[in-house]
């Protein structure tokens, strides 16, 4: 089957279409809007469709204005709200700050330069016209052309034919054919998330979390769209930390049965035990957030291996309410943890005997003594001699190093925390700190740049540390 770009619009707008309680939120970067939009222009196919009619499920994530029952977009829920958002329509469930915080971000534009030159994409600064293509798609040719003349007139640009044409050419994005698939009413309820699960399977791209959520939502009905995302949007704010659904989906399979596989977790798992462990894990997952801050890792991006937290997660949860429970040794585990890199070959391999560990140890001293990992100062020292990123493994240990020493800029005369709370981060480096005689005794091989840190701290290096 076939529609158009304008009547998946409206359905979207009107609530004919919805989507499940389950489903994540927006998440398409300006850019991906800006090329899907220049696909339709071009006329080039931009994907299926596929939606869900039954009458067996009926959880959304916003009840569409009339209260009936909407067709569950199944697959192209990124792609129809790109749509709605190019063409300047809110789709049903987005409430009016998501809408207009997604519209003033991604919005599509005609950009015209001053020798009349016309593109379609993110407004342009080389531009000296733009037009936002919502304000121009309804609009009839006449219009359109009358509009664009005029806008460019008042800013000098005289040459504006192939503005005013590629302008009206921009309506038909409309009228763009895109295919969609209807899945029938052939499925019961408990049947939903492996409806889900054989379209994963089929190309479309699905989390595995958004999969395992299908089946939490029909054995607890409204506890994903009540309890689950308000806690993990509530985390995710301020833009800090992104933790995925499937990441606090495996930190309950591990408690629970001891699993990192979240697909080979019992049915039992999504029908009672999530909730009987959710309000732990959900203060674990607060509490261990704490306790990173209060070390100086303040956001997701300086943590090299989201599988590490995964582990830390699951410690704190089983384990902090134990007389013997300490954040020190657990802190020290997840650096070297990270340092040497524990789960970089197989991350899922490790992590399920990790896993297993926890899940049978009885104290917090035998599960880190069975997670030990033999690292040396020799490992370090390695370690430190070769390049890294700003998101290594290596520059973790280098910023929690500065933080606990509570190590002072030179120039800002802060410390690491309070510079780290500023709106202009440090990003230190290893010649910026290490003393330029410990480098040559240690093959450090980096001393030509090493900053000499005596009590003169003379600076060997050009720029500012």
């Amino acid at each position: 089957m076939t529609t158009k770009v304008r009547d998946i619009v409206q359905y979207a707008a009107s609530g004919d279409w919805g989507i499940p309680e389950f489903q994540r939120e927006f998440e398409w970067k300006p850019d991906q809007v800006a090329k899907l939009c220049n696909s339709l222009y071009r006329d080039l196919p931009v994907g299926i469709v596929t939606v869900w009619n039954t009458t067996k499920y009926n959880e959304p994530q916003k009840m569409p204005p009339s209260g009936r029952r909407p067709l569950w977009i199944v697959d192209g829920q990124q792609r129809i709200i790109s749509f709605c958002i190019i063409a300047g329509k809110r789709p049903h469930w987005m409430d009016n700050e998501n809408w207009n915080k997604a519209l003033k971000t991604h919005r599509v534009y005609l950009n015209i330069e001053e020798q009349g030159k016309p593109t379609i994409g993110r407004q342009s600064p080389a531009a000296k016209v733009h037009i936002p293509l919502d304000e121009l798609i309804h609009r009839p040719p006449s219009e359109v052309q009358k509009y664009v003349y005029e806008k460019c007139t008042n800013e000098g640009i005289s040459n504006c034919e192939e503005a005013c044409d590629h302008a009206v050419n921009g309506r038909q994005i409309l009228e763009r054919i895109v295919p969609y698939a209807e899945l029938g009413d052939d499925k019961g309820v408990e049947d939903v998330a492996d409806t889900y699960r054989r379209l994963n399977q089929q190309g479309t791209r699905l989390r595995q979390g958004q999969i395992m959520l299908a089946y939490v939502s029909q054995y607890n009905r409204g506890w994903v769209r009540e309890e689950f995302y308000p806690f993990l949007d509530n985390l995710n704010n301020t833009d800090e930390w992104e933790l995925d659904p499937a990441q606090i989906l495996q930190v309950a399979t591990i408690l629970a049965e001891g699993k990192a596989r979240v697909g080979e977790a019992s049915d039992n798992m999504w029908k009672s035990k999530i909730k009987q462990i959710w309000p732990k894990l959900r203060e674990a997952v607060e509490e261990t957030l704490l306790h990173l801050f209060d070390r100086g890792i303040t956001e997701q991006d300086m943590v090299p291996s989201d599988y590490t937290l995964i582990t830390l997660f699951a410690i704190v949860a089983k384990f902090k309410a134990h007389l013997k429970y300490d954040f020190d040794p657990v802190f020290r585990w997840f650096v070297l943890a990270n340092l040497s890199g524990r789960y970089g070959d197989a991350p899922l391999e490790t992590l399920t005997n990790d896993s297993h560990i926890l899940f049978e140890a009885s104290d917090i001293n035998e599960a880190l003594n069975n997670l030990s990992i033999p690292w040396t100062k020799d490992d370090i020292r390695k370690s430190v001699n070769q390049s890294f990123r700003d998101n290594s493994s290596q520059a973790l240990l280098l910023h929690v190093l500065l933080w606990t020493a509570q190590a002072r800029d030179w120039f800002e005369k802060l410390s690491i925390p309070a510079l780290t709370q500023a709106p202009r981060k440090l990003e230190p480096h290893w010649h910026h700190i290490v003393p330029k005689a410990w480098s040559k005794r240690n093959d450090f091989e980096d001393s030509s740049k090493t900053a000499n840190v005596t009590s003169s701290a003379v600076r060997q290096i050009p720029e500012a540390p």
